[in-house]
C-alpha cells in the first residue's frame, strides 16, 4: 500500500508509531522531500523507534501525544478527557478514561503545526487493534 499510496515529497502523518518499522518505509518513500511525524502517546516505545530509525538512516519527527483524526477544531471534550494507558510488557496502550497518564489530545492540524509541516498530503492510521487494516488516506489540505 505504501508504494501505491505515498509519493516523493509527502507530507504524512502518522498515528500510531510503535516501533517505528512502518514510520522508517514512509520516510524511505517520501524522500528527502518529504516529511513525516508520528505520533505515539506510549513513551516506553519511544527508544526503540528513535533506534529503528538511526539504524535505517531516516528521520522522522515523534509527537508523544493522542491524535484525533479529525482536521481542524477542537477536539470533543468526551474525547479529550480520555487519558492513556500503555499496557505492561506490550506495543499496545488506549485510550482508557480516567485511568493512565494525562495526555494532550491534538486534532491533525494541530499534529501538523507542532511537527512544521504545514499541511500534510497523506495520513496513515495504524493503531492497536488495527494492525491488520492499515488505513492510508489522501489528503489536499493546502488550500484550506
Amino acid at each position: 500500500m505504501i508504494s501505491l499510496l505515498i509519493h516523493p515529497g509527502d507530507a504524512i502523518i502518522k498515528l500510531g508509531a510503535s516501533l517505528g518499522i512502518v514510520s522508517t518505509l514512509l520516510a524511505r518513500k517520501a524522500g528527502a522531500g518529504g516529511s513525516i511525524v508520528a505520533v505515539e502517546p506510549n513513551d516506553q516505545l519511544r527508544p526503540h523507534f528513535e533506534r529503528q530509525l538511526a539504524v535505517n538512516g531516516e528521520t522522522v519527527r515523534l509527537l508523544p501525544v493522542l491524535g484525533c483524526p479529525l482536521w481542524d477544531g477542537p477536539v470533543a471534550e468526551e474525547i479529550s478527557r480520555q487519558r492513556f494507558s500503555a499496557v505492561e510488557n506490550s506495543l499496545s496502550g488506549r485510550a482508557a478514561g480516567a485511568d493512565g497518564a494525562a495526555m494532550p489530545w491534538l486534532s491533525l492540524k494541530e499534529i501538523a503545526e507542532q511537527a512544521g509541516i504545514g499541511s500534510a498530503t497523506a495520513l496513515m492510521i495504524d493503531v492497536e487493534g488495527g494492525e491488520q487494516v492499515w488505513w492510508i488516506m489522501r489528503l489536499d489540505f493546502r488550500n484550506r
